[in-house]
């Protein structure tokens, strides 16, 4: 039994399940056996050693009856066997529209709805233990600004009235990736999804060799570019950001932390046509 030490992420799903009612056992090129929208697959002999100690828990049922404790932990069987070796994790989108997750030998399905909300629980799971390792190392303050205060640009992304949105980068092949990266988290932030909130650092103690501030705006951005630029262009006034100082204001201190840390309205995924 174990004991928890945070929840991480709490939903409501928007259905009971596509199959709850399913209990089926098949043998195809191993054992499957169906639970609902959950299926465990084994090899026949593990199968049957495992049938064997729910057989025993059976009996140990039967045996307690009435008196078997409903509110603690009370062993009724136990035995060990060695699973086979796999790494394996997929995740299908399957003709009919649902999606199956695979993780080791066990596969989930479930409709395009609650693969959303379950997604969602798992950025924000994600978001929490990635912001609790990095506050050891980094000391932001969460502030909100209006965007024209921060200077977006640096070595990498440099202003260019040549350009669509604004900007380029050192390639046109890096600066192409960078609109798509923008276009694609405008309709996550049109779509009700949260950003994690960009990284700044007062102008006055950003490195002069990486900054490229014309306007000598405030605030140079860190970490976020593609975030920045996407707020921007929806039009918003003002962008929430982590304001670092000291040898935290480095730029790229956000690398590895998910883009998406919520979201505040869940919209139905489109259902794509079988290619």
């Amino acid at each position: 039994m174990g004991k928890n030490r945070n929840i991480l992420a709490v939903k409501e799903l928007p259905d009971f399940g596509l199959q709850p009612q399913r209990a089926v056992i098949e043998r195809c090129e191993s054992i499957h056996c169906h639970t609902g929208d959950t299926r465990i697959e084994w090899p026949l002999t593990l199968f049957l050693h495992i049938a064997g100690l729910y057989e025993k828990a059976e009996q140990q049922l039967k045996t307690l009856g009435k008196g078997c404790s409903q509110d603690a932990f009370e062993e009724i069987a136990r035995n060990t066997f060695d699973l086979p070796e796999t790494r394996h994790f997929q995740i299908e989108e399957i003709v009919n529209g649902t999606i199956h997750i695979h993780y080791r030998n066990v596969r989930i399905e479930m409709s395009r709805a609650t693969f959303q909300t379950f997604a969602v629980g798992i950025m924000e799971a994600l978001n929490y233990i990635l912001t609790l390792e990095s506050d050891i190392e980094r000391i932001y303050t969460e502030i909100e600004l209006p965007i024209q205060d921060i200077n977006p640009y640096d070595c990498s992304h440099s202003p260019s009235e040549e350009h669509e949105l604004g900007f380029q980068c050192n390639t046109e092949r890096e600066t192409e990736d960078h609109v798509k990266g923008i276009n694609l988290c405008a309709r996550l932030i049109k779509q009700g999804f949260r950003m994690l909130p960009i990284s700044i650092v007062a102008t006055a103690s950003a490195d002069p060799a990486y900054s490229i501030n014309p306007n000598a705006l405030p605030y140079q951005r860190l970490d976020g570019f593609k975030r920045y630029m996407a707020y921007n262009l929806l039009g918003y006034k003002t962008i929430l950001c982590h304001l670092y100082a000291g040898k935290q204001a480095y730029p790229g201190n956000q690398r590895y932390l998910p883009w998406i840390i919520g979201c505040d309205t869940l919209h139905s995924l489109p259902v794509r046509e079988a290619e």
